[in-house]
């Protein structure tokens, strides 16, 4: 039987213009070329790749939407490297969801490689 292995990027898309933009920022700046280079590597490895995404209270907003008020944000820096190929399935949601009901006490930067080992495995 074969293993198959799923990337979900959860709520990456952002236009950074909230009050803690700066401070979230800061810390997708640490982590924008690791998360790009284990998408990069998802797709060429054909694995699956899931991208989820807050949907800013638009429930009519599509996936092109998402990306491009991101883009046309304070920060498309922090965009462009990880926009989602054509044909790459998206699901928007609303804002309170499990990623928001833990706070985890591991830095992104460490999760982001801890990811990257596990998917070359």
């Amino acid at each position: 039987m074969s293993r198959s292995r799923a990337l979900i990027v959860i709520d990456m898309f952002n236009p950074y213009e909230h009050d803690d933009a700066d401070v979230l920022a800061a810390n997708v700046e640490a982590i924008i070329e690791p998360l790009a280079a284990l998408i990069d590597h998802a797709h060429r490895a054909g694995g699956e790749l899931v991208y989820v995404n807050d949907n800013y209270g638009d429930f009519a907003a599509t996936r092109d939407d998402l990306v491009a008020r991101a883009s046309e944000g304070r920060r498309p820096d922090l965009v462009e490297p990880i926009v989602p190929r054509e044909g790459t399935a998206f699901l928007p949601k609303v804002r309170h969801s499990a990623s928001t009901a833990r706070r985890s006490s591991t830095s992104c930067g460490s999760a982001a490689s801890r990811r990257s080992s596990w998917w070359a495995r």
